[in-house]
């Protein structure tokens, strides 16, 4: 009754099946190593937020090397706005809405300075370079923040230009920038969560560190397995109807085929 299902194109749809459910368990099992990553990350982030909060300059020092282990740390930092040397990151939206991040140096005391990221303002092109509604207190500011590694260029990003001054980027590129500052900059940005005084405006919007989440990874990995699922039940299943509707007889020479 089954005999057809070992002959010709029966046999390649076999093949097919098994590779392509094959696939599919591969890329649940790559979702799951992802969804492994995501935890692993953010039970570390998680852990450095929970550190007391420390002088930027008591984790790190300007123009050294930033360890990974400083990265995601709250700090603080007492300064004043570089306005004049503040960079638009291009292509930032907020809730849909097209727009970028204004990136300031916040210059110490001592000369130093810091990349603060203030925060989000629309911009219809996502690209405009000036931004006076969002305009900083003038004088000395205690910044509060998140400090972050700079980000680093994906295979498909826009290079942003090597050399000359920039007013705006593509990412928050902190050893680029620090080429065009005339101080010694700090080797990691703060992403600002609170200053003193506080904006005179709404603009721009503060933003959050970033989701700690899982993401999508469990879900995609449970949709990939039921791919597979379908293709390896619903084959046998298509076996069987076939074998007793006659429908394999299409596949399998005539009579007159074999007598010839």
């Amino acid at each position: 009754m089954y005999r057809f299902a070992f002959r010709g194109r029966w046999l390649v749809g076999h093949l097919v099946v098994l590779a392509v459910a094959a696939l599919f368990v591969r890329l649940g099992f790559w979702q799951l190593d992802r969804l492994d990553e995501v935890r692993t990350r953010n039970a570390l982030v998680e852990s450095r937020r929970e550190l007391p909060t420390a002088p930027l300059d008591g984790l790190l020092n300007p123009g050294e090397r930033a360890r990974a282990s400083v990265f995601h740390r709250r700090v603080t930092v007492t300064g004043v706005y570089d306005v004049e040397r503040e960079v638009t990151v291009r292509f930032r939206s907020l809730n849909g809405q097209p727009g970028g991040y204004l990136l300031t140096p916040l210059v110490q005391e001592d000369g130093a300075a810091v990349l603060v990221n203030r925060g989000w303002v629309p911009s219809l092109d996502g690209a405009s370079e000036s931004h006076p509604e969002a305009t900083p207190p003038s004088g000395t500011i205690r910044v509060t923040g998140s400090l972050l590694p700079g980000e680093e260029r994906t295979g498909l990003g826009a290079a942003d230009p090597e050399t000359g001054v920039l007013a705006a980027i593509n990412r928050i590129d902190v050893d680029r920038l620090r080429r065009q500052l005339p101080y010694e900059v700090y080797a990691a940005y703060v992403q600002l969560e609170a200053q003193q005084p506080g904006q005179p405006r709404d603009l721009p919007v503060p933003l959050h560190e970033g989701d700690l989440s899982d993401g999508p990874h469990l879900s995609y990995a449970i949709q990939w397995f039921l791919f597979a699922a379908i293709g390896l039940v619903g084959w046998p299943l298509l076996i069987r109807r076939s074998a007793r509707g006659g429908a394999h007889r299409r596949w399998e020479p005539s009579r007159f085929d074999r007598a010839t």
